[in-house]
């Protein structure tokens, strides 16, 4: 990947997980899942510092911290699967059965999650720069 571009993409990411998503917090992330409570955890692997987790109570976002030690769940992908991802130009389960995605920790959270969040992200879709 062309330098210019891959910083690009890794200063997109960075903005997604601690821009946009704050901005989300205590938002009702999907209508009608207020059970959900739980860390999930999103390790971009191809990204230095590239490891957040979103802490979700009652179906809404909670917090967005560095790291996921405290992560039941996580999602373990490359920054340019992520970016598909966030802006609903690919469905979390779409990605996990392409093998883009792999999950550590609680699996089956994990692919519960990776259907639940596609209406977040079709919802809140991310613009770079938004």
């Amino acid at each position: 990947m062309d330098p210019t571009i891959q910083k690009d993409v890794t200063e997109a990411c960075q903005q997604y997980f601690e821009v946009f998503l704050p901005d989300l917090k205590g938002k009702l992330l999907v209508p009608g899942l207020r059970s959900l409570s739980c860390a999930l955890g999103v390790a971009v692997n191809d990204m230095e510092h590239g490891c957040w987790t979103l802490s979700i109570v009652s179906g809404r976002l909670e917090r967005v911290l560095a790291g996921v030690e405290e992560a039941e769940s996580v999602f373990n992908l490359d920054r340019a699967t992520l970016l598909e991802v966030v802006t609903g130009v690919l469905a979390p389960d779409t990605a996990f059965f392409d093998m883009r995605i792999e999950i550590e920790g609680d699996v089956a959270l994990g692919l519960q999650l990776s259907t639940v969040l596609e209406p977040f992200f079709q919802q809140y879709p991310f613009h770079k720069n938004s």
